[in-house]
């Protein structure tokens, strides 16, 4: 009967063309497994929204509408109405706050204020909308992590699901001799390598890589035990082959970024002297990788001096539009999602070469909030950085202390990639790490004044 069965869904499936959708029945199973274990520990299915987070574009439910629903937005959701059930269900109707809701609660009111003037009202109020539902995951996994114990084991599910993207792209990218010949060949123009598994831009793919980078890398440099260091060292060689496989300039700077302030968090450099001997190792066993290195190197260089592709041209071009977006609306702004419109005014649509997105979340902030969204915007980043600071002074053990860097290397990490590229507010890898850094301050607060 289970043949049968299945071998139905597989006849349906190919009539609907959705192919996966055998698969999304297997999991049946275990979703509402979890569901109902979540009823009692709505921790659990923070595994499940972390992992639908990281499933990105691969699996997108009903297609056809005009907004895909993914995994992640299916599995928040009836996460939040699970978290709601579970309150109802032990009587307990407190709600943790993490200290930011005026400064959110006024940022998010000057988004849905400016959609009156501004020029995309419809993209305006789905981005807003966006950004206000994301930002709410901030509070389930403040609500739902309890304990400091809790908080590695969730970097650790995070480090390997990571692991297994790192894979993937590698095999896709790095291990292509033929695609880097080509991409060397154009000198960097063509990326025919450049590995993006589950997502369409390679810049947002590669961002999956930062908290397991950083998780690894902290742990391979403070004093947990030994075989956990060896089997973080073993990790973060996959983890970095599969960021470099991406070929995201952006995301190579805001990982040097992490390693840099980790190695002064521990006041060592042993973890920048091991990545070298791992990477020179590499090239001597992987012929194949030498001309991909090559490659990786120009492209680097390429983000500061625009020789090869005029992308660094654009986004200086782009940032002296938005100053002139700023002026002309005498500081108000032009309205939230209204920079790709108004930048032709300043700018041919041949001059920006077709590029009218904005490639930088600050400077779109400037154009698009005025004065007052971009005042909000820095406190906010403000709070956050001293917030996941603190929280590394707050670890009275070795593992809270590894968990608290990771996250605010982490965040850093997203701060600097996003000066890179735009559209930030609604990202869910963000709000992620938001989250876990209020839930970690939480955690440790609570039992320092328990002690």
């Amino acid at each position: 009967m289970a043949v049968l069965v299945y071998a139905f869904l597989l006849a349906l499936s190919w009539m609907v063309n959705m192919t996966l959708l055998p698969l999304a029945v297997l999991l049946i199973i275990p979703v509402a497994y979890f569901g109902l274990k979540s009823l009692n520990k709505p921790l659990l299915w923070l595994f499940l929204i972390i992992g639908g987070s990281y499933a990105g574009n691969t699996l997108h439910l009903f297609e056809g509408f005009t907004v895909p629903i993914s995994l992640f937005q299916l599995f928040f959701l009836s996460g939040l109405f699970l978290l709601v059930l579970n309150r109802i269900y032990t009587g307990q109707f407190n709600f943790r706050l993490s200290g930011l809701e005026l400064e959110l609660s006024l940022f998010s009111a000057l988004m849905f204020l400016s959609i009156i003037y501004s020029p995309e009202p419809d993209d305006a109020l789905l981005f807003a909308v966006r950004t206000v539902v994301t930002a709410l995951l901030l509070y389930f996994i403040l609500n739902v992590v309890e304990h400091k114990n809790e908080l590695p084991v969730i970097l650790a599910f995070v480090t390997v699901l990571g692991l297994g993207m790192a894979i993937f792209s590698i095999r896709d990218g790095l291990m292509n001799p033929e695609a880097a010949i080509l991409s060397a060949v154009s000198g960097g123009a063509k990326l025919f390598s450049r590995a993006s598994t589950t997502q369409t831009d390679p810049n947002v793919f590669a961002t999956y890589f930062f908290l397991p980078i950083a998780f690894s890398s902290c742990i391979i440099v403070s004093k947990v035990k030994m075989s956990y260091r060896i089997v973080c060292a073993i990790f973060l060689v996959i983890l970095v082959a599969g960021i470099a496989s991406t070929f995201s300039r952006s995301s190579w700077v805001s990982v040097i970024l992490m390693l840099v302030l980790i190695a002064l968090i521990y006041r060592q450099v042993k973890l920048f002297v091991w990545l070298g001997i791992f990477g020179v190792l590499a090239l001597i066993l992987l012929p194949d990788l030498r001309i991909t290195a090559l490659n990786i190197i120009q492209r680097f260089t390429d983000i500061f001096a625009g020789s090869t592709d005029d992308s660094s041209r654009i986004r200086v071009v782009q940032m002296y539009a938005a100053v002139q977006m700023f002026i002309d609306t005498n500081m108000i702004g032009v309205g939230l999602r209204g920079y790709a419109v108004s930048i032709l005014d300043f700018y041919s649509y041949q001059e920006l070469i077709g590029i009218v997105l904005p490639h930088n979340v600050t400077y779109t902030i400037l154009a698009e909030l005025g004065l007052i969204g971009i005042m909000l915007f820095l406190f906010i980043i403000y709070r956050l950085t001293r917030d996941s600071y603190l929280n590394i002074r707050y670890a009275s053990d070795e593992l809270s202390r590894v968990v608290a860097t990771s996250l605010f290397v982490s965040l850093m990490a997203f701060f600097m990639f996003f000066q890179f590229i735009g559209g930030g507010l609604p990202d869910n890898n963000v709000w992620l790490i938001i989250g876990l850094v209020y839930a970690t301050k939480h955690t440790l607060l609570s039992r320092a004044q328990d002690a």
